[in-house]
């Protein structure tokens, strides 16, 4: 299963503009530019509520930070940028970076809540909390044993980090709690001569697809074939079968919880004489079996095939639970099948297996 949370609140800090609030902005920034000599820096806020995870998640449960980039410029080829855990609450403000006068009614690069009550971003109860000193005092502040990152090498833009410590700390409690995360450069680099550009993702108040997510995913399939034979043996070519759903709607409820049925069968079955239908046998698909979900108009990838997605199997056939939370409403989706064999050989069904999500 994988599972996405939206966030709660986020907001990009400026350097250059440091008592300047972006809270309402369409757009999360990473941006590092030299002026008169100083480093001048964003990064980025945002938070996601932990008690969304579902009670089902188990203890081996992974987290991922998505986000989507829209724009990147002057970009170097290589980099790395890091997840840690927020120290201290912040608030989101109302602000945008194109805002004249600037709007400082939220978290700046030098409050953490507005330039009224000028609360600082470091406090004496965060005795294992890190606090930048830069060109500006500010910049927000982390706990230095909650880091996570993803490194860039000719890839996508998109920013997808193994946050699981992290989140497994704020679930536990055990270390402190729920903040956020702030992403950043490394002190080094935020801190050197050099400018690196500037690389821009989708935030909360995007009116795309893109909202960044936190995903939940975990290990929810069962494999027992009870009495059923296999649909695929040693005389049997993976490119010689059909899949499909069975009871797919064409609508369902973006709140909606269901089982989606697969049935499998021989594309050209052998004649035989045989006094019940052909097609009311049920035979299973190896365990090397996944689903996929995209999206109809972007065709992009929501669900991708994974450890998380594998179809299950029980005495009346193969299975796999679908939530809807997570998928936007009024749009169309369609579920692609992958069916590997024993051999690692693969085939696809995408045959406009189509639903939309509906409020």
């Amino acid at each position: 299963m994988i599972y996405s949370i939206f966030p709660t609140k986020d907001s990009t800090i400026y350097e250059d503009s440091r008592l300047q609030n972006t809270g309402l902005d369409a757009i999360l920034e990473i941006t590092k530019s030299i002026v008169d000599s100083d480093p001048l820096n964003s990064r980025i806020l945002i938070k996601f509520d932990t008690d969304d995870i579902p009670s089902a998640a188990t203890s081996s449960a992974e987290y991922y930070l998505n986000l989507f980039a829209t724009e990147a410029t002057e970009l170097p080829l290589e980099y790395t940028l890091y997840v840690k855990a927020i120290s201290g609450s912040w608030n989101m403000g109302v602000g945008k970076r194109s805002n004249f006068p600037i709007v400082d009614d939220g978290a700046s690069w030098a409050y953490r809540d507005n330039n009224v009550t000028t609360s600082s971003w470091f406090e004496s109860t965060d005795e294992s909390a890190s606090y930048n000193y830069s060109t500006y005092e500010g910049g927000g502040s982390w706990y230095t044993n909650s880091i996570c990152s993803q490194s860039y090498d000719y890839e996508t833009l998109d920013l997808r980090a193994n946050v699981t410590t992290i989140v497994n700390d704020w679930v536990s409690s055990s270390l402190y709690g729920n903040e956020g995360f702030i992403v950043k450069r490394t002190g080094s680099l935020e801190s050197n001569s050099t400018s690196y550009g500037s690389i821009k993702f989708y935030s909360k108040e995007t009116h795309t697809i893109f909202i960044p997510k936190l995903e939940v995913c975990w290990d929810d399939s069962s494999f027992d074939t009870g009495s059923l034979s296999a649909l695929i043996d040693s005389d049997t070519e993976i490119s010689d079968i059909v899949v499909y759903p069975k009871n797919l709607k064409r609508e369902y409820n973006e709140n909606a919880k269901t089982k989606i049925r697969l049935t499998g069968r021989a594309r050209f079955p052998t004649r035989t004489y045989v006094t019940s239908s052909f097609y009311s046998t049920v035979e299973y698909l190896p365990s090397a079996s996944y689903y996929s979900i995209r999206d109809i108009a972007s065709e992009e990838i929501i669900v991708p095939f994974d450890n998380y997605t594998k179809i299950s199997c029980d005495s009346t056939g193969n299975y796999f639970d679908f939530w809807c939370y997570g998928l936007q409403p009024n749009r169309f989706y369609r579920f692609i099948f992958k069916v590997s064999d024993s051999n690692a050989n693969s085939m696809y069904f995408d045959n406009n297996y189509i639903f939309k999500i509906v409020k």
